[in-house]
């Protein structure tokens, strides 16, 4: 076998190190076993649908972001619940939703695809997204946060950003998260 020279070593550091320094991939938190990946839309993306639960708003479904989590485990890993808190003017009242999305079609907000409606605390400015069930992790997992953006809402959610809490992500998930705050921006 054949020693290993010192200036092959060299260049696979400088290009592991130039290529996930790219500013123009969206937001990522990386670790060993998992990542994150924020995915914002921009612009963002009217759905055009008013089906329940949206029909009751005077808003339109919109597609913000999408938010993936890889794993390189092969221990089952559970996903319960997420809470992204924002940073920015005051909300009195948000309405979102999440849903699961299969990497090879193109997301629609269908019902059989949902994985939970969100629930607005005004006092943390947080949205809690408790899944109705909870989600197992495969390789690649991709979820759809659906927005109901209505006029008077749209402003403010351009003045802010929201950031993911850590506690809640099922711990394998919590290392690869503390090395820096994930921010989702809209």
């Amino acid at each position: 076998m054949k020693p290993i020279k010192s200036t092959t070593i060299i260049f696979t550091m400088v290009f592991f190190c130039i290529h996930t320094d790219n500013f123009a991939l969206p937001p990522r938190i990386r670790s060993e076993k998992c990542s994150i990946i924020f995915s914002p839309e921009s612009p963002w993306k009217e759905l055009g649908l008013k089906k329940e639960p949206f029909e009751k708003t005077n808003g339109k479904p919109t597609l913000v972001a999408q938010i993936t989590f890889k794993k390189r485990l092969k221990d089952p890993v559970n996903l319960n619940s997420l809470k992204l808190r924002w940073h920015g003017p005051i909300i009195d009242h948000i309405f979102g939703s999440l849903y699961k999305k299969d990497p090879e079609k193109e997301f629609l907000p269908l019902q059989h695809n949902l994985v939970c409606d969100g629930v607005w605390n005004k006092a943390e400015q947080s949205l809690i997204l408790n899944f109705d069930m909870k989600q197992k992790l495969s390789a690649t997992n991709i979820f759809c946060l659906v927005f109901d953006i209505s006029p008077e809402i749209q402003d403010l959610l351009k003045q802010g950003n929201f950031t993911l809490y850590e506690d809640t992500l099922p711990d394998v998930f919590k290392s690869c998260a503390r090395s820096q705050t994930l921010i989702l921006r809209c």
